[in-house]
């Protein structure tokens, strides 16, 4: 697959300690095989209508992608990212929550948990984003603002580290009622054994937390928070806040 500069940069980034996951490192450098589909979009204030390619893109995704990355790289500032968010939630499938978490350290910002929900009908992803702003997790500054999506149903890592003790909390999913969450670590992990995929997964928590020591927004670093924004954001994406969620607490895919 031909890739623009954008996403070359980003694929490259990617393969960095600074992403703090090991997974990340393995699906960039086998991006092909990974079953990745990029998109790049050009210009700063995007409406619904500029967005129509991201969502034929994510609607012909399932069977065919893996995972869908969506690069913006002349959206920069909070506000142009909040836009871009209530943009996409004037589409259809895309849900916008305020997520209610307990970090001392995040007072007066705004944790958006964006979610694209796949036509199946069956399970909603939990949309990864970045930015370089001083508000996001320091995993989270990329070079670029980004948002990054799982197509497919859940994988089977998360799954594999708890039986292995190599995560703390059981993948209960399999339980769970329509929508089923999905998220990045449901990509193919392209490893051989079980072994293996509990050996990354051990080195990824590792890794994270190195790279997050001394952050203040350390604990944002979760999947169900899509961006971390400073609170003049909220009066963009208010209107299409749909509900506010809150977490506590680890979880299987944090």
């Amino acid at each position: 697959m031909s890739l623009d500069d954008y996403q070359q940069n980003f694929v490259r980034w990617l393969q960095t300690p600074s992403v703090g996951c090991r997974f990340a490192a393995i699906l960039a450098k086998r991006h092909d095989e990974a079953g990745w589909q990029p998109l790049t979009f050009r210009g700063d204030d995007l409406g619904p209508e500029e967005l129509l390619p991201l969502n034929a893109l994510l609607s012909l995704a399932p069977g065919t992608f893996e995972g869908v990355y969506a690069l913006f790289p002349e959206i920069k500032t909070a506000e142009q990212i909040a836009r871009l968010v209530r943009a996409l939630c004037e589409t259809p499938n895309w849900r916008c929550f305020e997520i209610i978490a307990d970090l001392p350290h995040a007072d007066g910002a705004l944790l958006v948990g964006l979610r694209w929900y796949l036509p199946d009908g069956r399970h909603m992803n939990y949309v990864l984003g970045f930015a370089d702003l001083p508000q996001m997790p320091r995993t989270r500054r990329a070079p670029y603002t980004a948002l990054v999506l799982r197509t497919g149903p859940p994988g089977r890592a998360p799954a594999i580290a708890h039986r292995h003790g190599a995560a703390a909390k059981e993948d209960q999913r399999a339980s769970e009622a329509p929508p089923v969450p999905v998220h990045l670590a449901d990509m193919p992990d392209l490893l051989a054994t079980e072994e293996a995929v509990a050996r990354v997964w051990s080195k990824t928590t590792k890794l994270k937390r190195e790279q997050l020591h001394g952050d203040d927004m350390a604990e944002a670093a979760k999947a169900k928070i899509t961006f971390c924004l400073p609170e003049s954001a909220r009066e963009v994406v208010d209107a299409i806040i749909v509900d506010r969620i809150a977490i506590t607490g680890p979880s299987a895919m944090s």
